[in-house]
Parts: structure tokens; sequence; C-alpha cells
């Protein structure tokens, strides 16, 4: 699935270490160092997606290959002025699509009403859930199947 924003699509490329002032902008939570260091990470790993309309970043996404043998999505931000306008259901079919597994797993915690909403418009389903990674906030397991 692409997507677009006023006529224009949204496109995606793999993002390098050169972007984490790009994705740091754009992540609220990336204030802290801990969040900032598991980004660098993930861009050393190369596993980011970067989500843009023509030349604003919007969006980025971590595709890992770290759960039982299967793809997982560790994360997907949309930046707040990019919100419900398509940029997450966008970032996530890409993200399926060039994932090396065709089962694709993700998770959020159980307040974390968007996600379960997105989740539940793009296809996945429900696999479990995890208690006391968070306390009193247990995480959702979801799945992709197929393609």
């Amino acid at each position: 699935m692409s997507g677009y924003r006023d006529g224009m699509p949204f496109q995606f490329r793999r993002a390098s270490p050169q972007d984490l002032t790009v994705l740091v902008s754009l992540d609220h939570l990336a204030v802290t160092p801990e969040r900032r260091s598991w980004i660098q990470e993930a861009l050393d790993r190369q596993v980011v997606m970067l989500c843009a309309v023509g030349a604003e970043a919007c969006a980025y996404g971590v595709l890992e290959n770290t759960f039982f043998g299967h793809a997982f999505v560790s994360l997907v931000y949309v930046t707040p002025s990019w919100r419900r306008q398509g940029a997450g259901m966008a970032l996530l079919a890409q993200l399926c699509g060039v994932a090396s597994t065709p089962k694709v797993f993700s998770s959020t915690n159980l307040s974390n009403a968007p996600m379960h909403a997105l989740f539940r418009r793009t296809g996945w389903e429900v696999s479990g859930l995890l208690q006391h990674l968070d306390e009193g906030d247990p995480e959702v397991v979801y799945v992709r199947l197929g393609r």
C-alpha cells in the first residue's frame, strides 16, 4: 500500500546512521538518552525504514528478525502532525512487504488505543498477551499472517 497526502505519495527508504538527526527531530521521545541510543543502534543495524512525503520526513519504523525466527516490527512512530493521515498504515504495509518472513509480529501496550486501531484496520490479529514488561500495562502481541 502506498498512501497519499495532498496528492503526494508516501515514499520509503532504508534509513542510515546519517539520518539520526532527522529521526530525533520526528520523535518526541528521543529527548531521552535511552531512546536516542536505541535509535542509533537500530540505524547502525540497518533496520530502520523512513517514510516521507516529498522532502518532509513524517514517520519511521523498525523491522527486525528477532522474534523466534520471524520478522518483528519493534516500532512504528508517526510524528504528531502526520497522525491519522495514512502514514502509519502505509509504513506498516511497507514493513510487511519487505519482511523476510511471511508472518510478521509486533506488539503494543494495552493502553495504546491508536496502535490497536491501526493493527485492526490493517488486518493484524491478536496473538497473545505479555505481562510484566511495563507493570500495570500488559503488552499485546499481534501477528500479520501472509503477505
